[in-house]
Parts: C-alpha cells; structure tokens; sequence
C-alpha cells in the first residue's frame, strides 16, 4: 500500500479536540518516525514522553539476606542480587556512576561487588565463591570496595565509591550480582548490608 491516503471528511465524525477561548487544537497521539513503523511513543500524565536519550537513570537498592556470624576471606556474602530496570529496555546499555553501601553493624569490611549481565547459578551464602566459567561469560565487571573507604557512626557505617565508570550491557532488563568478601567480617544481623547503585542509561 502507497504511504499518505486522501481523506474526505464526513459527517457525524467526533475527533478529540481541546476548546481554547473556542478554538479547537487536535489532540494527537505519537507513533514511532521510522519508515513503516506503527510502534507508540510510550508515555503518561505523571512522567510524560519518555524519549531514550542519554541521562535519565535511577538508583538500584538491594538489601541480601546474609548471615549473622562470621565469614571467611573469599566467601560469598548473600545470594543473588536483582538489580532490575537497570537497563530501559531488553539488551539496554548502561553505566554504573556510584556504588554505596549502608553497613547497619560497622564492620566495615571489604568486600567485591562481582555483576553480571545475565542471571548466574550464584553460590551459596557463607561458603567461597567459585563461579562456573559459563557463568564467567555473563560477567560484566568486579568493584572494589575497600575497607580504608568507610565512614563510621556509633553503631553503623556506610560507604560510597563516586566515578565508578562501569559500562554494561543487559541480556533483559535486570543487572545481577553478588558480594564477596575481602577480609573476615562478623555481622550481627542478617539485613545489615544494603546496597545501592547509581545507574545512568545509555540508550
């Protein structure tokens, strides 16, 4: 079929207006501008057009659950993290900006933020790490965290590591991860650690 039809106006035809001081101003909603294409722009009365352009993004936070006693150096620290709608669409790109970490017990230890873009058959909370070399595949990046970086209250801490620069790319939606620790903490309960990460979209 041609592209741009002739039309005759008929009669007894409602089209969606909006009277202003008696002029009226046609309501229309918008489709994609590629060629042939008939996709809607998505978007709402709370937060209007959404447009992917490069700056909008948002923070991610995860608390895992972990364990309530002590840890050996290179021993996973809680299960699966689920970060999702890091990317704004399936097999979006991303960058992480900032990673903090709230510590409710002040241990303040070291620990390795390892993420992947895929869900991997993570490893069982308290016992080391030792990902399979498929899952290895799927992984987009390790972040430090270092123990010299904590700030300390009386009974709590936190950290937050700025200009991390870590690009990713999603095979969905959801980035995915999982803690390791550097040293030998000891944490009294098992939702002292949050984490929270400042995401930036790419596309």
């Amino acid at each position: 079929m041609a592209d741009n039809l002739t039309i005759t106006p008929g009669t007894g035809a409602s089209i969606a207006t909006d009277d202003v001081s008696n002029v009226h101003f046609q309501r229309i909603k918008l489709v994609d501008g590629t060629l042939d294409s008939t996709a809607a722009i998505p978007g709402d009365a709370t937060d209007g057009l959404r447009v992917n352009t490069r700056g909008g993004g948002l923070s991610i936070s995860q608390t895992p659950t972990i364990t309530a006693g002590a840890y050996s150096a290179k021993d996973c620290v809680g299960g699966l993290l689920t970060f999702a709608n890091a990317a704004r669409k399936s097999g979006g790109k991303g960058i992480i900006n900032t990673v903090t970490i709230i510590d409710n017990d002040d241990e303040g230890a070291g620990l390795e933020l390892w993420l992947f873009n895929a869900d991997p058959t993570v490893q069982a909370d308290n016992a080391p790490m030792d990902f399979s070399d498929a899952n290895m595949l799927k992984c987009v990046g390790v972040i430090s965290i270092s123990s010299a970086n904590y700030y300390s209250l009386a009974d709590n801490g936190a950290t937050c590591l700025r200009g991390v620069g870590l690009q990713f790319q999603c095979a969905v939606t959801s980035l995915f991860g999982q803690l390791k620790c550097i040293g030998t903490p000891t944490y009294t309960g098992t939702n002292d650690l949050t984490i929270i990460l400042g995401v930036e979209y790419l596309d």
